[in-house]
């Protein structure tokens, strides 16, 4: 009876896995087509998938999963030696992705906090290039999008209330930043 019991429920916590990598695949793929429309309509080539990565967060509260893409790979156009263009799309409700804004000089790891400013929740990027001493960097959303350029925003500092959804704490940054 106790193995039957382990039993259903490691098939039951492999059915909600498989469950989640068939959701995180189908938002990976909309995304993916959201993405290519947006840079084809501005002129730009479209990016394979391994070009970029992306994070799925819900950022204005609306119950739907937005999209946070990081363009750092140097043969795209869309980094160099200050770091990598940030793209951020809102979800919509026919599962479809839609630009909000785009930001250079960014690089991982890229946080989210809880605090939020005009319905989204603020953005925490490290940022460098252009003179500036490389730091973490505060993305406040204006009500139409988030700053073009992190390198010019207010210094700030990671909580433990952030949480990163780009990169690892093991990003090329010097140590004894944070």
């Amino acid at each position: 009876m106790k193995q039957a019991l382990v039993f259903f429920i490691a098939l039951s916590l492999c059915t909600s896995c498989v469950s989640i990598q068939k959701d995180e695949s189908a938002h990976r793929h909309s995304f993916h087509a959201s993405f290519t429309e947006y840079l084809e309509g501005s002129g730009s080539g479209s990016l394979a998938a391994e070009q970029y990565t992306v994070s799925f967060v819900d950022l204005n509260d609306d119950d739907m999963l937005d999209a946070v893409a990081l363009v750092s790979r140097w043969d795209t156009g869309y980094a160099g030696s200050g770091g990598g263009t940030l793209f951020v799309f809102a979800g919509t409700r026919d599962g479809t992705y839609s630009f909000i804004s785009k930001s250079t000089l960014t690089r991982e790891p890229v946080h989210v906090r809880k605090t939020t400013n005009r319905g989204w929740r603020d953005l925490v990027v490290y940022s460098s290039g252009g003179g500036i001493q490389p730091s973490d960097r505060i993305l406040v959303f204006d009500g139409n999008s988030y700053p073009a350029n992190p390198s010019v925003e207010p210094k700030t500092r990671i909580t433990k209330q952030d949480s990163m959804i780009l990169g690892s704490t093991e990003s090329n940054q010097p140590s004894g930043n944070r």
